[in-house]
């Protein structure tokens, strides 16, 4: 077995890309047995049987499998990376839209009013504080104020413990995974884990009445927080 690293080439003339703008393709040149591709930033990776031979001058060249690997570990790592970062930039994006009317004041406030008005939903002669200033500036009663407090913040408290356990699981998984460069095999099935999909929920097709719904699906380790929100439990 051989290892090749190359770009495409015209499939009709097998000229690299690199040297004509191709008219037919473009795709794969012609090496027996070419195997286990892997496509990695503009370059395709890929064994061939022994008889194979590379064409330097047509962008077509041998490798090490050491060196067929080491692309691999470099896509795995950087993607792993870039979906980490993602998920906590797509984290505040879905807490800004859940909870852009809530100003750092009133987020603040809000825990110091709740601890008030749990104790006086729990015992109407505790002392009410803002809670009562509140109520009176609202026209409502103590007991009316101090009952929508809690609901409120408890309802936000749900609201930001989900979003961040749908960050935290995401995290997680990226976490947890390692790369196998063990050998070329245990390499592209560590790519392929972590790029293989995963089925979060089902949605209307639209297509008309009779017909199956249709399976949502995203990476299994790729971030896609905003869809997994809507298809969240």
């Amino acid at each position: 077995m051989k290892f090749f690293k190359f770009y495409k080439v015209d499939a009709s003339t097998g000229k690299s890309v690199e040297i004509e703008k191709p008219v037919e393709g473009p795709t794969n040149p012609n090496l027996a047995g070419l195997a286990n591709i892997f496509e990695f930033d503009g370059l395709t990776y890929a064994t061939a049987d022994d008889s194979a031979a590379a064409d330097d001058d047509n962008y077509i060249f041998e490798i090490t499998e050491a060196a067929y690997i080491a692309v691999i570990k470099d896509g795995f790592n950087a993607l792993k990376l870039g979906r980490t970062n993602l998920a906590y930039e797509q984290e505040k994006g879905i807490r800004s839209s859940q909870f852009s009317k809530y100003g750092d004041t009133a987020t603040i406030a809000g825990v110091y009013k709740y601890d008030l008005a749990k104790a006086y939903v729990a015992d109407n002669s505790a002392d009410a504080g803002i809670v009562a200033t509140e109520a009176t500036a609202r026209g409502l009663t103590t007991l009316a104020m101090a009952t929508k407090i809690v609901t409120n913040h408890e309802a936000f408290r749900t609201t930001e413990a989900k979003i961040a356990g749908l960050r935290g699981k995401i995290t997680d998984r990226l976490e947890g995974l390692s790369f196998d460069d063990s050998s070329l095999a245990n390499a592209l099935a560590s790519w392929t884990e972590i790029t293989k999909p995963e089925k979060i929920g089902t949605e209307e097709s639209g297509v008309g009445v009779g017909v199956d719904d249709r399976d949502v699906i995203v990476g299994h380790y790729d971030p896609s927080l905003s869809i997994r929100w809507e298809h969240l439990d």
